[in-house]
């Protein structure tokens, strides 16, 4: 069960990061903010992962300082989402 979560995670945090380096380039700071307009059912289906699997990706994040979000607006813990990536 939970290892499955961790690659969805893996997944989702690899996601966040190639958005962010498509839009300010490959050298990104340790906080990037992100601009996301897609809901949750279409951000699901871009990382392979249902809508109740990605709400609780979200939560997690944010309960680990990963993301933070401000209605359609990210702040994003770059550091943090590189380890995740790698799981």
């Amino acid at each position: 069960g939970s290892e499955m979560c961790i690659r969805d995670s893996a997944r989702f945090a690899r996601f966040v990061l190639f958005s962010l380096t498509q839009m300010n380039g490959e050298d990104l700071a340790p906080f990037e903010m992100l601009s996301l307009k897609v809901n949750q059912t279409d951000l699901g289906l871009l990382v392979g992962a249902s809508r109740p699997k990605l709400n609780r990706i979200l939560q997690e994040f944010r309960e680990q300082g990963v993301l933070e979000q401000d209605g359609n607006v990210w702040r994003c813990n770059v550091t943090a989402l590189r380890q995740l990536a790698e799981e």
